[in-house]
């Protein structure tokens, strides 16, 4: 089987006797190890900010990432908000837009089964 949860059948017969042997690949690995990004404040009011970059480890390759109220980039690419798919050993970075004065704005991004958060408050 080429991909993961998948069943391989092969029938081997010998004679008049049939038998069937089967193989199922295992689950893809979609809960990455912990990672976190540090909450930022005093912020300038409407800047926007940059979190610290952290390396994802610990899921299979091609896992689903997803971010709500920011921006994501994976490696030097560019910062996007449309969902994509992240590999073991690849860089994370989050930008979100600072809110009004002593206001927090938040940003949850998820990779796999885990939605982590990057905030930032404003002086």
């Amino acid at each position: 089987a080429g991909d993961f949860e998948q069943q391989a059948v092969a029938n081997i017969t010998v004679g008049d006797t049939t038998e069937t042997f089967s193989a199922t690949t295992q689950a893809q690995d979609i809960t990455p190890d912990a990672f976190s990004f540090t909450a930022q404040t005093g912020v300038v009011k409407g800047a926007m900010i940059t979190s610290n970059t952290v390396t994802i480890t610990g899921i299979d390759n091609g896992v689903l990432l997803t971010i709500e109220n920011g921006l994501y980039q994976i490696d030097d690419g560019d910062f996007v908000s449309t969902d994509g798919v992240i590999n073991n050993g690849q860089t994370l970075t989050v930008q979100l837009t600072a809110g009004d004065f002593e206001q927090q704005a938040v940003a949850n991004i998820t990779v796999g089964d885990t939605t982590e958060t990057f905030s930032a408050t404003t002086e």
